[in-house]
């Protein structure tokens, strides 16, 4: 069993699988990017990092007077895990059901619990990025600032190494559970669709009714009489998001005593029964799920003429491109539905997700009036850079031309000159991203009350925004396409193009956002210069696209 189990777990990371496996082309040599992708991804991060680790640095002197330090072992391990359960069940949806090995691996002589063993060790690996933002600041602010002996940092490491275990086994049940439904209907893609959905907002809900539930167990009499203990006293209340999470921060409070140990092994122990329960789970649910996943049905049925007639009007190439080709594509095919749409409407959701944790709202409300204390020039300034880096995050136009395929030489024969199609490409990521700056402005306005001014000037600078964005995107795609793909998941999930242009939307995004905001100028002034300077750009962009775009995409078909 372990051989089979580690050995499937090699060949599937060799393979890419879970959707990290990167690759970029320069001339006719390809280079593998994976240690190019980890370099940008921790440069970006490193600043919220170290924002994290004085955070903690500052937190543990203000509470070690009082015998609570270890709160920020609790604080830190358990937002870990809730970052890691919440973007886990993407990963898990992904890798369990979506790439290109799942079905090539039921004829194998494989059993159930070998296959999402391997497959559910890939996705801890892969969460353990996700973690480290959270727990190496922690760890060193933590260590220095008490001073912790060799024992803190070994428990540390096995902290590291188990933390993602419970979440992910949690949110696999999860999703493993959806999904076994998706083997009583005939459409796959819907049900697949509705499965991740119903997951995704069963995450969104479950993380509500966590922090509500901890919020109204905290009696203030209560609280005032552990604080009053010392003793990490607290730990338990910032610590109790999944089980085990109490005994990893309690082994860590505690390493310099037996007491360390015994939480270390508990929580230890907690990790391993998530694994057994999930394999239990998996081993009778997952072939349910997955079997004929691939499986497709063509609807069928009587045209009168009327309807035929309705049918074939005559719209304009572009707009025909855009709404028959590319955003049916996109809407009806999970794996571009999950990474390229829905992470449109997320952000909003994100925004809005603290204000719903809070049962009385009086902590959040403060934060408000705080944030609406900022003149609109800087709230306006900061609702753009969102709108743009979401732009550049959801990876529609950075794919366009990847998501072609080998059935690109059909853009051939299409009657359509090859800008007119490389425009359409730009336009379908361009209507997504509008619908996400509108949103976000709608969310804004409401949480924040923002005047109309404010909000309109949000949406249309957004949109001036990620019409630059797209541009870049379709032309990032053409300059490096990966049309040699045998899943979708590879066009999307396993594309350099997409994390580059995510780069640009964050970089002109952020800038913008922090010139306007240094500048101290007032709202029309920078909504004037945002949306002109944005506008050039995206006409600049366009010419760049009809002129070396268009020689791109012929070379690249001929």
């Amino acid at each position: 069993m372990k051989s089979k189990l580690f050995l499937l777990v090699r060949v599937l990371m060799k393979s890419g699988a879970g959707g990290t496996r990167l690759g970029i082309k320069i001339g006719k040599k390809r280079f593998s990017s994976q240690l190019l992708i980890f370099i940008i991804l921790a440069a970006c991060f490193t600043p919220m990092a170290v924002t994290f680790g004085q955070g903690f640095a500052y937190m543990y002197d203000a509470l070690s007077p009082i015998g609570q330090e270890g709160v920020i072992l609790g604080l830190g391990t358990g937002a870990a895990s809730l970052a890691i359960f919440f973007f886990g069940l993407f990963y898990v949806l992904s890798t369990f059901y979506l790439t290109s090995d799942v079905e090539s691996l039921l004829p194998l002589p494989l059993k159930p619990y070998e296959i999402i063993g391997a497959k559910f060790i890939i996705t801890v690996i892969y969460e353990y990025f996700t973690e480290s933002i959270f727990l190496l600041p922690l760890t060193v602010a933590y260590g220095i600032k008490s001073g912790a002996g060799p024992l803190f940092y070994i428990y540390s490491l096995i902290v590291f190494l188990l933390i993602p275990v419970v979440p992910l086994a949690i949110g696999s049940i999860i999703v493993v559970v959806i999904m076994t439904f998706t083997s009583i209907g005939r459409n796959k893609d819907r049900l697949i669709l509705i499965g991740g959905l119903v997951a995704m907002f069963f995450a969104i809900g479950l993380n509500i009714s966590i922090q509500r539930l901890a919020q109204r167990s905290l009696d203030p009499q209560k609280l005032i009489q552990m604080l009053q203990q010392g003793g990490n006293s607290l730990i338990r209340l910032t610590s109790s998001i999944f089980p085990g999470i109490y005994f990893a921060a309690m082994g860590l409070a505690n390493s310099t005593n037996i007491n360390g140990l015994i939480n270390i092994l508990l929580f230890a122990g907690t990790a391993v029964i998530g694994v057994l329960l999930f394999l239990y789970v998996g081993e009778h649910l997952y072939f349910r799920g997955v079997v004929g996943i691939s499986e497709s049905r063509a609807k069928r049925k009587k045209v009168t003429d009327e309807e035929l007639n309705k049918a074939v009007t005559a719209n304009s190439a572009i707009k025909s491109y855009v709404i028959m080709k590319e955003i049916r594509l996109l809407v009806r095919t999970p794996i571009y539905f999950m990474n390229c749409v829905l992470v449109n409407f997320l952000w909003p959701v994100f925004l809005a997700l603290p204000f719903l944790m809070q049962s009385g709202g009086n902590d959040m409300e403060q934060i408000f009036n705080m944030i609406r204390s900022a003149n609109d020039t800087v709230i306006f300034a900061v609702a753009f850079g969102i709108s743009v880096f979401a732009a550049s995050a959801n990876a529609i136009a950075a794919s366009s031309i990847s998501r072609e395929g080998k059935n690109l030489y059909i853009t051939k024969f299409l009657p359509m000159s090859y800008i007119s199609q490389i425009v359409a490409k730009a336009l379908s990521g361009v209507f997504f991203s509008t619908i996400s700056a509108i949103v976000i402005a709608i969310v804004a306005a409401i949480l924040l009350k923002l005047n109309l001014a404010v909000t309109i000037f949000i949406v249309i600078a957004g949109i001036a925004g990620t019409l630059f964005i797209s541009f870049a995107g379709v032309m990032v795609d053409l300059l490096n396409p990966k049309l040699d793909w045998d899943s979708e998941q590879k066009a999307v999930k396993q594309n350099f193009n997409v994390v580059i242009n995510t780069l640009i939307g964050l970089v002109f995004g952020g800038l913008s956002a922090a010139l306007v905001i240094f500048a101290d100028l007032a709202l029309v002034p920078a909504f004037l210069l945002i949306t002109g300077v944005f506008g050039l750009l995206s006409y600049g962009m366009y010419y760049l696209l009809s002129t070396k775009g268009v020689k791109l995409l012929e070379n690249i078909i001929n």
